[in-house]
């Protein structure tokens, strides 16, 4: 419903087109809850990135392509997922399969995680279509198109693919 199958990916403008005015990041709809979980609606989306494009890693994303995904749910806020604890950093990804299994969970795969940091328009960033370090302070300071809180910002999250990072 809220998709836009087929539309194309989004580029970061060139410096000179871009404005001196600092992007405007979405806020979250609602303060988060403990626990909380978002449901992710079936639909196609623009995974991966486009070489060169600015603040990505094209050598360990896949080239842009449209991905159609079914519905799934996510943790409204990283690990634990309770806005009175601090996201839990530096575990093992076999800690954190445990982790979400001990809760009836799993780690999402990589075109979830994606697919929950683009929102329904397919931004470039979880923050929309240009990246507002702002959101880099706090999980729960910006929310994605999906209001899913602290993706792509500072934290480095576990996934269930295979995808390694420098």
């Amino acid at each position: 419903q809220r998709d836009k199958p087929g539309q194309p990916a989004s580029t970061t403008p060139s410096p000179s087109a871009q404005s001196s005015e600092p992007p405007a990041a979405r806020r979250p709809k609602h303060a988060p809850l403990a626990n909380e979980r978002v449901e992710i609606p079936a639909g196609t989306f623009e995974a991966g990135s486009i070489p060169g494009s600015e603040g990505r890693r094209p050598q360990l994303e896949q080239h842009a392509a449209s991905v159609e995904l079914g519905p799934f749910q996510i943790d409204r806020l990283p690990f634990p997922n309770d806005p009175a604890s601090p996201p839990l950093t530096n575990v093992s990804r076999i800690e954190a399969t445990a982790r979400c299994a001990e809760r009836g969970a799993r780690l999402c795969t990589e075109l979830e995680w994606e697919r929950a940091c683009k929102g329904p328009d397919s931004d470039t960033y979880s923050t929309g279509p240009k990246f507002d370090v702002t959101c880099t302070k706090s999980a729960t300071e910006c929310a994605s198109g999906f209001d899913v809180l602290g993706l792509g910002t500072a934290l480095r999250e576990w996934t269930a693919s295979n995808v390694i990072a420098e």
